[in-house]
């Protein structure tokens, strides 16, 4: 059924303005919203948002674990708050120098140092107030990498379906080309990306674990140099979060590695178009061959063998809401 203004964007790397047949996934874009937000959608998307508002409860928690019995304390002072305790040395639209904000924290006040007359209330508690700005910094971190996965998501299946065939044959062949880079550069965006997020997730669940006293000094993060790879120190019941053995997750995390330690998966990045009859039926990247255990099949040298047929467009969905599924149970795990 062809629907007005909206293009549907296949597991088979097919655009059309006919909705594929039901039980493959595909991408849905409405021409006529000018929200991304709203622009695309696809079959378990919700998990997006569920993450967010997953996200949006651990600002609250962070500052209960922080500020304890000092709660109230902290809602009186929010609005005389300097920009620089919350924003200098994390986001760009604040150019206060180092020296400036070191001074403010580890300069004692004196009668001649403006500072001193902020609020006396406020110099009890800045250093709370910096410790909690620098923990929230984490969640903030995370919400950008689920959300930037999901732009990336999205981008590969658009970019694959309307990738052109820069040579038409009649029979399947595969093509390599600055366009199909394009489709592999976005993919590679979204594993790092993945990874990334189970790091950041790494250093809130450690942080929330072992939250800092910093009273009269502004500390460091206690998962300051703590990576997903460190996953083992943490406390909470793993049952279902990434923390978790599971294939899925491992393929990404071997995929990233290949990706940060060898730059690429395949020696030339390739786009099969497959034929029937003259007839382009698929666009597809193939994905190297795993084990059971989401580790890539190897021997000596070799370590990108295709010989299962695999291919990511297919194998993707499942992979990328499984992740995602599980990073919403970590979190909902943490209150």
């Amino acid at each position: 059924m062809k629907m007005k203004g909206t293009l549907f964007y296949s597991d088979k790397g097919l655009a059309s303005n006919d909705r594929p047949q039901e039980g493959s996934f595909f991408i849905r874009e409405n021409l006529n919203d000018e929200f991304r937000s709203a622009r695309y959608s696809y079959q378990g998307d919700e998990i997006i948002r569920s993450i967010e508002n997953q996200c949006a409860n651990l600002y609250d928690l962070f500052q209960h674990k922080i500020f304890l019995d000092r709660e109230e304390e902290y809602e009186a002072i929010t609005y005389m708050l300097p920009i620089g305790i919350t924003e200098a040395g994390l986001n760009s639209d604040c150019p206060l120098p180092k020296e400036y904000f070191k001074h403010y924290f580890e300069d004692v006040p004196t009668e001649e140092n403006f500072l001193n007359f902020l609020s006396p209330r406020l110099n009890r508690v800045k250093y709370h107030c910096a410790y909690l700005a620098d923990c929230q910094s984490l969640i903030s971190t995370l919400q950008e990498l689920i959300l930037s996965a999901n732009d990336s998501f999205i981008g590969f299946y658009k970019l694959l379906a309307t990738l052109p065939e820069k040579v038409e044959f009649y029979e399947t062949h595969y093509e390599i080309s600055s366009e199909g880079r394009l489709v592999f550069n976005m993919l590679h965006s979204l594993i790092i990306q993945l990874y990334s997020a189970f790091d950041i997730t790494t250093k809130i669940a450690y942080e929330l674990e072992n939250i800092r006293l910093c009273e009269g000094e502004y500390v460091k993060l206690a998962s300051k140099g703590l990576l997903y790879g460190d996953r083992k120190k943490l406390k909470m019941d793993k049952t279902g979060t990434i923390f978790e053995s599971n294939r899925q997750l491992s393929i990404i995390e071997n995929l990233r590695n290949e990706l940060i330690h060898n730059a690429i998966w395949e020696m030339h990045p390739k786009v099969f178009f497959i034929k029937e009859n003259g007839r382009l039926t698929e666009r597809a990247i193939y994905m190297p061959d795993f084990n059971e255990e989401g580790h890539l099949v190897t021997f000596k040298n070799r370590k990108r063998f295709f010989a299962d047929e695999k291919k990511v467009n297919e194998e993707l969905p499942a992979i990328y809401l499984e992740v995602m599924r599980r990073i919403y149970k970590t979190l909902e795990n943490f209150s």
